[in-house]
């Protein structure tokens, strides 16, 4: 039977806007109890962002799927109290504030660990918990420009941009569920909890890979990428008769497989074009060769012909097209989940594929404080306290 392996998993989530919800919702899929603390009335910033599907964002709905949601004021006395409560016994919290704010409201790790020695505390942050910009604030594009990563995107006559997906949110998210599921492996066998830092920085910066090592050996810093390769040719975006198409030959191999495919003998005969290297060396010459040979191809037509082939290649699809495509349907991509306002409310799919472990996703992005009242119940708060709570403004009960 297919199984959750973190059915057993309580997490306790105080986050907004992507890093760390989609770090949460990732662990929620995976079966954890996940709890999302909330601010009462206006919610995480995620929910105020347009456009909206019957008053539910967008932005909101993208990362915060099969969680609970907890409308508490955590920097009020009684609603500490209550983070502290419902701490006490969780075995995992994910945050993702600078830690000048949960050091301020003591919602810090050690504050934590103080009623819960064995938690396993996972703070996502701009710069990370140690250096001089730890407590500077920084989002996303912030960091694909101080990482580096923003200098690359452009080419040889355009400014540095930024990427059109928000890659170091999803970055820090990734290496945040890794850190949790590594702690968690660890304390199953030493029985000691865990503090987990991860920096949106770090992350940024792990993440340029072969362009830093470049950059390492060649003292140089890495050229910019534009719509070409700048050490396979021919790569990257090229003009149709009625497109473009993104195609990759990355072996000499595949340059045999491209010209047979295109019927082009004599761009295989030509000895400019006989290796990769050459090839690079020869770009501009390659250019034109390929403007000639690849007008009069449909850009439907070009990228069969070379998958049949077995060179890589592709349409430019847009974020609406993608859908459309057989593979991303094929591999679930886009799931559909009833909401009780929304109605039927469309996610993305869980991108990791198992064999017997079940990804669960069938609990919709809950409504503000959807949950406060079961939670707070299940910490022992009758219906009385909750709703002198609610009235204080310490909670929020979403009715």
């Amino acid at each position: 039977m297919p199984t959750q392996p973190l059915a057993d998993v309580s997490v306790v989530e105080l986050s907004t806007m992507i890093a760390g919800p989609y770090a949460g919702q990732m662990l929620g899929d995976l079966g954890a109890d996940v709890v999302k603390i909330e601010r009462p009335g206006r919610g995480e910033l995620a929910r105020g962002l347009e456009p909206t599907l019957d008053g539910e964002s967008f932005y909101y709905l993208t990362a915060n799927r099969n969680k609970r949601s907890l409308a508490l004021d955590v920097t009020s006395d009684e609603g500490h109290e209550i983070f502290m409560d419902l701490v006490e016994s969780v075995d995992v919290v994910l945050e993702n504030f600078p830690p000048s704010f949960t050091e301020r409201y003591d919602i810090d790790y050690e504050s934590v660990r103080e009623r819960n020695e064995d938690v396993i505390y996972c703070s996502i942050s701009a710069y990370g918990e140690t250096g001089p910009y730890r407590t500077d604030p920084g989002i996303d594009t912030t960091i694909q420009a101080l990482s580096g990563a923003m200098s690359t995107t452009r080419d040889e006559n355009t400014p540095p941009m930024r990427s059109g997906v928000p890659m170091n949110d999803v970055f820090a998210s990734l290496y945040a569920t890794q850190g949790i599921l590594t702690a968690l492996y660890s304390r199953e066998r030493t029985g000691e909890g865990e503090f987990i830092d991860v920096s949106m920085l770090d992350a940024g910066v792990a993440g340029l890979t072969t362009r830093a090592t470049y950059s390492m050996v060649s003292g140089e810093p890495y050229p910019p990428f534009g719509r070409r390769h700048n050490y396979f040719a021919p790569e990257g975006v090229y003009e149709v008769g009625d497109g473009e198409v993104q195609l990759s030959v990355v072996t000499d191999r595949h340059w045999e497989w491209f010209c047979e495919a295109i019927d082009a003998p004599s761009l295989l005969a030509d000895e400019r074009f006989e290796t990769t290297n050459s090839r690079v060396r020869h770009s501009d010459a390659l250019e034109e060769a390929l403007t000639r040979e690849l007008r009069e191809w449909s850009a439907a037509e070009l990228v069969e012909t070379l998958r049949e082939a077995g060179v890589p290649a592709a349409p430019i699809n847009d974020t609406l097209s993608v859908w459309d495509h057989p593979q991303v349907q094929a591999r679930e991509m886009r799931r559909t989940l009833d909401h009780p306002t929304a109605g039927a409310v469309d996610v993305l799919g869980f991108p990791v594929k198992y064999g017997s472990i079940d990804q669960r996703i069938d609990r919709h992005p809950p409504l503000l404080g959807e949950h406060t009242e079961a939670i707070l119940s299940e910490l022992g708060y009758d219906t009385d306290e909750i709703a002198r709570l609610s009235n204080d403004g310490a909670v929020d009960t979403g009715t």
